[in-house]
């Protein structure tokens, strides 16, 4: 199987700036939830959510990924490991 080719700028976190604002209690929550299987942060363009996670890894001694997704990212065969190629 070959691998899915993915650029490295969707898979390296974003370097926290030092003038970043730590959001204390939002973090709070995340750390209190990450028990849970999946955990939904939404709001709308500009609020910080990437921001947020970002703080979250800066934060975190646990192990972490990172996976950006745009709208070219819709095609949901692009993540299948199955070719659709004949």
């Amino acid at each position: 199987m070959a691998p899915i080719p993915v650029s490295k700028t969707k898979i390296i976190p974003p370097r926290r700036r030092a003038e970043l604002l730590t959001r204390r209690r939002l973090l709070d929550v995340l750390f209190d939830s990450l028990d849970k299987k999946l955990i939904l942060i939404s709001a709308p363009a500009g609020y910080g959510k990437t921001s947020l996670l970002i703080d979250l890894v800066h934060h975190s001694e646990l192990p972490s990924c990172w996976l950006a997704l745009d709208e070219l990212d819709r095609d949901p065969n692009a993540f299948s490991p199955i070719s659709s190629q004949p």
